[in-house]
């Protein structure tokens, strides 16, 4: 698949708000599809939509991590530990 193709929206699949990777500049939605197609490991898979997810939770409450947390049902604490684990920051 062309990158062209992956960020195409899907018929039946809901779209999320694009967020930006630090250095290719591609959404983080097409980062996280080409990584699943490169090594499509559950484990692989899993921890990519965490990302999103918390990404964008993150980006709805402008960075309000216990909103984020009510909205994606976790608790606080578990989610200061999946923002370090995987390395999300707030772009500038």
């Amino acid at each position: 698949m062309s990158q062209a193709e992956l960020t195409k929206p899907m018929p039946g699949i809901m779209t999320m708000t694009t967020l930006s990777t630090p250095g290719q500049g591609l959404p983080l939605e097409t980062e996280v599809l080409v990584s699943c197609l490169e090594q499509p490991t559950l484990r692989r898979m899993k921890a990519q939509m965490e990302m999103l997810a918390i990404g964008r939770a993150l980006n709805l409450t402008r960075w309000n991590r216990k909103q984020a947390a009510k909205l994606l049902k976790i608790s606080y604490r578990s989610l200061l530990y999946k923002i370090r684990q995987h390395d999300i920051k707030k772009s500038a």
